[in-house]
């Protein structure tokens, strides 16, 4: 089957170790540094360095949004391959389709989508043959408050019904991969962090265009 699903463990930018916030370091330790000799002298000795990277900086947010999205999905689909033999019965095909970010915040958050084709068959068989542990894992995960509906089953049997369901099989599929690479390689984000974060603060570079 192919199917188009939120790309499992990624949460959103906003405030996250995903965010470019975390990356303005690099350029404002340029300045610091005097690499941008066109920023005038009064200037820089009158202002930080967090305001003039405001002041001098025009920065595209949906190009690095876009650009670092590309980059995880590269990460995820090297994991993927890499796990064990089992994973590539599920999905043999991951492409990266875009990203969704909401004018909103209130009822979602930024998604990366991906194209996927997926073995239905081998993944519900996947599910029953892990029954006890993917029971305790959705009991605990599919939970709703006075403030967040959930809208997946914490019950096994109707999770696996709901599977059938087009406007669920997607969410769950979603779930299932963060939960088996989690169980596999339980720091997954913050090794794509750490192994990609030259690769993060080159595009971050790319993603800002300094005004003279």
């Amino acid at each position: 089957m192919k199917t188009i699903i939120q790309a499992p463990l990624f949460t959103w930018f906003y405030n996250t170790v995903h965010d470019s916030e975390f990356y303005e370091d690099s350029i404002i330790q340029d300045i610091q540094g005097g690499e941008y000799y066109d920023i005038p002298t009064e200037e820089l000795e009158k202002k930080e360095s967090y305001e003039l990277y405001e002041d001098y900086f025009d920065f595209d947010y949906n190009e690095y949004k876009k650009d670092y999205s590309k980059l995880y999905i590269d990460y995820l689909k090297e994991e993927w391959y890499l796990l064990n033999f089992e994973s590539k019965l599920w999905i043999s095909k991951i492409d990266f389709k875009n990203v969704y970010s909401p004018t909103y915040y209130n009822y979602s958050n930024d998604s990366i989508n991906i194209n996927i084709t997926i073995d239905t068959d081998v993944f519900k068989k996947y599910l029953l043959n892990n029954k006890n542990k993917i029971s305790k894992f959705i009991k605990n995960k599919n939970k709703s408050y006075d403030w967040f509906i959930c809208f997946l089953s914490d019950n096994f049997d109707e999770y696996i019904k709901d599977f059938d369901l087009e406007e669920h099989n997607q969410a769950i599929i979603t779930q299932i991969l963060g939960y088996y690479i989690n169980s596999i390689k339980p720091d997954f984000i913050e090794d794509f962090i750490s192994e990609k974060k030259s690769d993060i603060i080159e595009l971050f570079y790319n993603c800002n265009t300094f005004n003279s």
